[in-house]
């Protein structure tokens, strides 16, 4: 009918911006943990190219532990692994008769207060040796 007008209370009045004040910063938190496995992740990724190119270098013909750790330095350091971190990086070598390790201990860098996320990876494999062949 024309002319009427619906009189009464508008329950909803208000309720988009309590929506919005109760899920915003949900959503906002959820974008940063988001994010910041990313970084994590990215983090992790490098460092484990790191420690496989490390590990690769020790474990060549007459290679030291000394090679694998530079070559793991040196491939962390292009991939943006100082960026991607905070604090100190710990890369170990690790090596018996018959193998070779490369170890590497950092912590992701950190969007959230109080939200240290480690990353230790590890890489290894044979050392190469000369075999003479049998009956030589």
């Amino acid at each position: 009918m024309p002319g009427l007008r619906w009189r009464g209370t508008h329950p909803d009045l208000g309720a988009s911006s309590l929506e919005l004040a109760i899920l915003g910063p949900a959503v906002i938190a959820l974008t940063f943990i988001s994010v910041q496995f990313a970084l994590w992740y990215h983090a992790k990724n490098v460092a484990q190219s790191a420690v496989e190119a490390g590990a690769r270098a020790a474990r060549a013909y007459q290679a030291t532990d000394g090679d694998g750790v530079k070559a793991a330095q040196d491939v962390f350091a292009n991939l943006g692994g100082p960026n991607v971190t905070a604090g100190g990086v710990s890369i170990t070598p690790g090596r018996d008769a018959t193998t070779v390790t490369m170890r590497l201990d950092a912590t992701s860098i950190t969007l959230l207060p109080g939200m240290q996320l480690p990353i230790h990876v590890t890489a290894g494999g044979a050392i190469e040796q000369f075999v003479p062949p049998p009956g030589a």
